[in-house]
């Protein structure tokens, strides 16, 4: 049974404009990089070794569309005031200016895929262990019949116009100072192009302590290429640090 059904509104990209990310590593090579998200990290729950079982990998083609946006405007406001003569009259401090920014964004193109835009790391970071998804230029081929083996295709039903808006209202929201009295920036899309993006997806179990209720389901999706987690479902970090703090104060008063 296919983990991502057809969608009703399939988007129709031609071939001709269609790219490629070939997969680097292997489905062992991959479970490994699944196994440390899984196990690995500060705010994991201390039981999720003994109380988590990874279930098999698929290997899937995500249709992303890669936004290259670049945003150019200015904006002028007031940093504060500052007194000025011996009447100590107090007046306001100018600051703005312009500014420029460039961006490329990649978007799902499928609605239901879990991972949702992120700006590059540069802008954004990295949180949860899970990093944006970044696609130089040089990693796409133009596809071929020989491509998309082996592993389950995700149809698009996203537009490449509904894709640019994303990416251009991200990039300008960053720009964008949030304490303006006036700002006029203007995004504009460079490139976008259409391209599968090899990922291994696994489903995992875990009925620890930090589990918000049974029957619960987690997830790690990360990028056959690199290894890094692209899209992840954890158990809670709040719950595994409470379910810490319990274990210490137990161990305290024992």
């Amino acid at each position: 049974m296919a983990l991502f059904p057809n969608p009703e509104g399939t988007v129709t990209v031609p071939s001709s404009e269609q790219h490629v990310c070939r997969p680097i590593l292997d489905a062992a090579q991959a479970r490994e990089h699944v196994r440390r998200a899984v196990l690995d990290g500060v705010f994991k729950p201390t039981d999720i070794e003994k109380s988590s079982r990874i279930g098999e990998l698929t290997l899937l083609w995500a249709p992303f569309w890669r936004v290259d946006v670049s945003v150019d405007g200015f904006h002028f406001g007031f940093a504060g005031t500052a007194t000025v003569g011996r009447s100590g009259m107090r007046v306001p401090i100018p600051t703005g200016g312009a500014r420029h920014k460039d961006a490329v964004v990649m978007v799902s193109a499928r609605k239901v895929f879990p991972y949702e835009a992120k700006l590059p790391a540069w802008l954004s970071g990295t949180f949860d262990g899970v990093a944006p998804l970044e696609v130089n230029s040089g990693e796409l081929a133009p596809r071929s019949d020989s491509d998309l083996r082996g592993g389950e295709i995700v149809l698009p039903d996203t537009a490449k116009g509904d894709a640019e808006a994303i990416a251009a209202k991200m990039v300008v929201r960053a720009v964008h100072p949030g304490n303006a009295l006036y700002a006029k920036y203007e995004p504009q899309i460079r490139s976008s192009l259409f391209c599968w993006y090899p990922v291994y997806h696994a489903v995992y179990d875990y009925d620890g302590a930090a589990r918000r209720h049974q029957g619960e389901r987690f997830f790690v999706t990360v990028s056959a290429r690199t290894g890094k987690p692209v899209s992840a479902h954890h158990p809670s970090a709040v719950r595994a640090a409470a379910a810490k703090l319990r274990k210490l104060i137990s161990f305290g008063m024992g």
